[in-house]
């Protein structure tokens, strides 16, 4: 929130300025000027500026959830007094500064007369914890799967239809927790599903190979043999 440091006897009685005033957003993609102009009633009130900002180091966002960005946020205010442009202190109240799922830190930059602001964009500890802990889920799943697939392969039966349907799922399961249960995550491709998604999903699908094998080679044999039909 930011606000105009106005002396009381620049106000009018209908909450009408009694000079303009140009307001200059340096880092807004939008429109980064608004004139509030003199004499029209209750403009103390309805004087706002929409603001987008981009942040730097967009690409960071391949460390998720690690990842820091940062912005700078620099607005100043200005009137003209008898053909000089005067700036009008501007003060700032972050108390209630907040973006969902991120920590923020500002800093002061303290340039005289205006509000110059560097914003520290990080995940929160939630979101980081979140994160690890389904991604480490995803790795040892695959390594139990692998194992009961090595079991499979070294038992003589044909393995059961549960199974494979079972070992299945898990291909598809792992990339949707990932889309859908890591909060505010990017597309696919970052560091963490490098080191623990891809590894997992590799790892069913040659657990999925080895059972849907030994149910193909086994239920031939056990077919030949006169036994007991397992392949519908």
């Amino acid at each position: 929130l930011i606000n105009a440091d106005i002396p009381p006897q620049w106000v009018g009685k209908s909450y009408a300025l009694n000079r303009s005033f140009t307001l200059v957003d340096e880092y807004n993609v939008d429109n980064s000027v608004m004139t509030i102009k003199a004499d029209e009633p209750y403009q103390v009130y309805n004087a706002y500026l929409k603001s987008h900002y981009e942040v730097s180091h967009a690409g960071d966002q391949f460390l998720y959830p690690f990842d820091k960005h940062d912005l700078r946020i620099n607005l100043f205010a200005t009137y003209n007094k008898d053909g000089h442009t005067m700036q009008t202190p501007l003060i700032y109240d972050c108390a209630l500064c907040s973006f969902e799922g991120y920590h923020l830190q500002i800093v002061d930059m303290h340039t005289k007369g205006h509000v110059d602001l560097k914003v520290i964009v990080a995940r929160t500890t939630a979101t980081i914890i979140c994160s690890m802990l389904l991604n480490i889920a995803f790795l040892l799943m695959g390594i139990v799967v692998l194992i009961m697939a090595l079991r499979i392969a070294r038992d003589t039966e044909s393995p059961d239809m549960g199974a494979i349907g079972f070992i299945g799922s898990l291909m598809f399961a792992f990339p949707i927790l990932r889309i859908e249960g890591l909060p505010d995550s990017p597309p696919l491709g970052i560091l963490l599903d490098l080191v623990c998604l891809f590894p997992s999903e590799l790892l069913v699908i040659i657990s999925l190979l080895m059972v849907i094998t030994c149910w193909l080679l086994r239920g031939k044999a056990h077919h030949a043999s006169g036994g007991e039909i397992n392949m519908p």
